[in-house]
């Protein structure tokens, strides 16, 4: 009896125990299937994204190319200067009257340069070139040739502003950003001169005239003689963008003129000026080079 027993609890024993490996053995398996779900889950999926860097690389090399330009005119400003500092008055006096001697001014707008230079005795001649100003008497006379100084300007707009109305709107704002100068408010200073020093209404006009005309956007001084005052009208421009309101349209031979300040930045284009409008402009001058 007591062997009976005995094979009996060693065969229980046994059973257990080959349970106990079975369940283990399906332990392992079960963790090892997770650990290979997880590592699937969270291992890094190579992906392949095209990005097209010619936009970048293109304003890198527009960046550069400004950065070259204001580097090379630095350059020569210092080997201009270094010269002079050795020459004596009268050869200094040949040197700045000489076409090598250049000046010039960087302008921005909207964050880009525009560079504008000539030299100082072209400079010399436009300053010389002066009319007496009386805004009551303003004619074609007014306007002055095409110099290339002004067209070189123009053309970095026609360049980098494919849209008239974007390009006139650029032009204005450089224009705007001149400075107002009055200290020779009893003439009216040639193009060249204003884009250097600044002037009143009427400089500020002719310049801003001259560089729209330059830059293939038609255009026409305005004049308001009872208020002493000049603005320029942009006519290659999409009106919607301003509206068609009546004091801030002029026409003048078939040929509609948006009245744009150019004294002041307060003045965006198409708003307007006060107690001036379309109705109080005397006198219509088209822009057209002599």
């Amino acid at each position: 009896m007591v062997k009976v027993v005995q094979e009996y609890q060693e065969k229980v024993t046994g059973m257990n125990r080959n349970q106990w490996v079975f369940h283990l053995e399906v332990f392992v398996v079960l963790v090892m299937v997770m650990c290979t779900i997880l590592v699937q889950l969270t291992r890094e999926v190579p992906v392949h994204v095209q990005v097209d860097t010619s936009p970048l690389q293109e304003a890198n090399g527009q960046m550069s190319q400004n950065i070259n330009q204001l580097n090379s005119l630095y350059a020569l400003y210092q080997v201009n200067l270094d010269e002079l500092k050795s020459l004596s008055q009268y050869n200094g006096f040949d040197r700045l009257s000489s076409e090598e001697a250049v000046v010039g001014r960087v302008f921005y707008v909207g964050g880009e340069p525009f560079f504008y230079f000539l030299s100082l005795k072209e400079y010399t001649e436009a300053e010389y070139n002066t009319l007496r100003n009386s805004v009551s008497k303003v004619d074609k006379s007014y306007i002055r040739p095409l110099t290339p100084d002004i067209q070189f300007l123009a053309n970095q707009f026609k360049e980098r502003y494919p849209d008239k109305t974007e390009r006139a709107l650029a032009i204005l704002a450089l224009i705007q950003n001149v400075g107002y100068d009055q200290n020779d408010s009893y003439v009216v200073k040639h193009p060249t001169v204003t884009l250097m020093r600044g002037g009143v209404c009427i400089d500020l006009v002719i310049a801003c005239g001259a560089l729209l005309k330059a830059a293939d956007i038609n255009c026409a001084i305005l004049i308001f003689g009872n208020e002493r005052h000049a603005a320029i009208g942009i006519s290659d421009i999409d009106f919607d963008g301003f509206g068609t309101d009546r004091d801030v349209v002029i026409e003048f031979q078939g040929t509609k003129y948006l009245i744009c300040e150019t004294t002041s930045l307060r003045y965006p284009a198409g708003s307007e000026l006060g107690s001036i409008d379309a109705e109080a402009a005397t006198l219509v001058i088209p822009y057209e080079f002599p």
